[in-house]
């Protein structure tokens, strides 16, 4: 029997396909979801994000609200950023308005999984937007708002909605 290793946040970030960013979308820096590890290096760094939920209430309430990762329109922990930003322009779901996009762009619902998986080596997600390591990984298949059972299915509901309306609100 071989003993499987255990994945890291650098192996997740390894299955995400390189996007040329030129910098420009930073208008599409806003409340974002991260693992526990990847809240934690990031505050290591000196930069504390707020939690999405917090984000999306500034916004809600007309506030401005921009990643305070972000220093003269550029992200200043750009090599060190979490998973989500990681797949802008990755992601066929997530496409940058720019054109800063990967030639082997990767579907929503693998998308999902490696955000899913990031949670579960990454010490879970700080918002509650995808499933703990001790939940179901057959949940981990399906977009964050589709899990259905585990009892935090309405309030993913609730924020992915919100975020979904600040978004539009914000851009609109």
């Amino acid at each position: 029997m071989t003993r499987k290793a255990k994945l890291s946040l650098a192996d997740v970030y390894a299955r995400i396909p390189e996007v040329d960013c030129k910098g420009l979308c930073q208008e599409s820096c806003g409340p974002i979801a991260m693992s526990h590890d990847e809240d934690h290096r990031l505050q290591e760094l000196g930069v504390s994000i707020p939690p999405m939920v917090d984000g999306v209430a500034a916004i809600e309430r007309g506030e401005e609200f921009w990643c305070p990762a972000l220093q003269d329109g550029r992200c200043n922990v750009y090599d060190d950023r979490p998973t989500i930003c990681r797949l802008w322009g990755a992601t066929t779901s997530m496409p940058c308005p720019h054109g800063c996009t990967s030639h082997n762009a990767l579907s929503q619902r693998m998308s999902f999984e490696l955000l899913a998986l990031a949670g579960r080596v990454g010490g879970g997600m700080a918002s509650g937007l995808a499933n703990s390591e001790e939940e179901d990984s057959a949940d981990d298949h399906r977009g964050p708002d589709e899990h259905h059972g585990d009892g935090h299915d309405g309030e993913r509901r609730r924020l992915l909605g919100r975020y979904r309306r600040a978004l539009h609100f914000r851009q609109g």
